[in-house]
């Protein structure tokens, strides 16, 4: 059983414009780095079969409980991918996974730019978290949501701090 989880966050930007900061690789290492992230390494960054891919792998210090740090360590290395497209009414979407090595399950979902007013955007993200292991599944899940909850805040400061600054 997964937990499903949603957030939304309106920024100052249209959604072409949000979308074009997928497309910056110097967002996305600035914005690593200042989530912790180490060795962040590119699986793929551009054009891929009509959609824009943006998949990295980066080591992250891994803020779990004990019992499950003994099974990945005390870092995390995660592969996250997301395929971006154009839903053609002015916004965008993507398909998104997050995997942990060494962890069974992971995060699955969708994430949109969808206009909000003028030179507005929401950036909305619904998805879901799993972790199928017997007897502590259904804990690692809560505490994985908690930590997911307080990195996409973390993110959405850092990019109204980045959207300001550039």
């Amino acid at each position: 059983m997964a937990i499903k989880l949603n957030n939304c966050d309106r920024y100052p930007i249209t959604a072409d414009q949000m979308m074009n900061l997928m497309k910056s690789r110097e967002y996305f290492e600035s914005k690593y780095r200042a989530l912790g992230a180490l060795n962040v390494t590119w699986n793929t960054f551009g054009e891929e079969g009509g959609r824009w891919v943006v998949s990295s792998t980066r080591t992250v210090p891994a803020n779990l409980p004990a019992i499950v740090r003994k099974l990945i360590g005390e870092n995390s290395i995660i592969t996250q991918t997301e395929r971006w497209t154009s839903d053609g009414k002015g916004g965008h979407v993507c398909d998104f996974n997050v995997t942990v090595k060494g962890a069974p399950g992971g995060t699955t979902g969708h994430m949109k730019f969808v206009p909000a007013g003028e030179g507005h955007c929401d950036w909305i993200v619904d998805f879901d978290i799993a972790a199928p292991i017997p007897f502590i599944g259904k804990k690692l899940e809560s505490f994985v949501a908690e930590e997911t909850k307080s990195t996409i805040a973390k993110e959405c400061k850092f990019t109204l701090d980045w959207i300001k600054s550039h």
